[in-house]
């Protein structure tokens, strides 16, 4: 039976990893699941961790001082003893059918590297009563392939690949800063077919207070030149997710895709916390 590896990277957000464990934990997928988190020098989360010991077959390094999220990667990824890896941000979630979803994909196709769901984006905010959800965009492509030569058109938290690809290109490169899952996209797809789940098992956490590292890509200037010049690839502008699915350029890129999130936004909150 193939196992899956969770690499999850965090910094003093407990109440997210919390939720994040949570989703992990009511995953479908009747194989072997390891969750590896790597705490990038925040305040200790061995209590939130522990919490999931008897659900989770979950492993966590608290890093003494940060190193940032790339690395943070790579020092989970060493850890790993998986066939196959997965990411998820913190503050992301899967659905229940996520990794089941993934692994039946890329254990069905012998030529594949690595397989991705579509992803709902959504507006989440936090207030008295608890999280709120707000506008929500499909984030789904018609030619992924064709579209990542200019654009990233997968959300990190909803690959899942072959980790044999590390022995060919090596770890995540901490030189792309911001841009390491585009960078990681380019160099597995030389060595075989990304393939897509035509459904939104996965969703990603935009911050309605703009607090996502991503949320004003202008400011990421440099590290976009950097992957822009190891790739030899056309520039586009900034851009971010979000704006991709408000790009009016793009609209004819756009797909439909099955959309399987009920809009609780409870699934941001753990149940420790209801």
């Amino acid at each position: 039976m193939h196992r899956v590896s969770a690499l999850v990277a965090t910094r003093n957000r407990p109440d997210a990893l919390a939720g994040c464990l949570e989703a992990m934990a009511a995953q479908t997928w009747r194989g072997p699941l390891e969750v590896i988190v790597v705490n990038d020098g925040g305040a200790p989360v061995d209590a939130v961790c522990a919490a999931f010991a008897d659900r989770l077959d979950i492993h966590w390094v608290n890093l003494d001082a940060p190193v940032g999220q790339v690395a943070a990667r790579n020092r989970a990824l060493a850890l790993a003893r998986g066939d196959l890896a997965a990411f998820c941000d913190d503050d992301d979630r899967w659905l229940p059918g996520h990794v089941a979803a993934l692994a039946e994909a890329l254990l069905g196709r012998p030529d594949a590297v690595a397989a991705f769901t579509d992803t709902e984006l959504v507006e989440v905010s936090r207030g008295g009563g608890g999280w709120q959800a707000g506008r929500r965009h499909v984030f789904a492509w018609r030619d992924p392939a064709r579209l990542l030569q200019r654009y990233n058109p997968v959300v990190p938290s909803s690959l899942m690949y072959w980790t044999r690809v590390h022995e060919e290109i090596g770890g995540f490169d901490e030189a792309m800063s911001h841009y390491w899952d585009w960078d990681f996209l380019l160099r597995i797809a030389r060595l075989g077919e990304l393939v897509r789940v035509r459904s939104c098992l996965t969703l990603y956490a935009v911050d309605s207070a703009g607090t996502n590292q991503s949320a004003n890509p202008e400011r990421m200037s440099e590290a976009r030149w950097a992957l822009l010049e190891k790739h030899h690839l056309p520039d586009t502008g900034p851009s971010n997710f979000w704006r991709m699915c408000e790009d009016p350029d793009l609209a004819n890129e756009r797909d439909a895709s099955e959309r399987v999130w009920d809009g609780d936004p409870g699934i941001w909150t753990p149940l420790s916390s209801r």
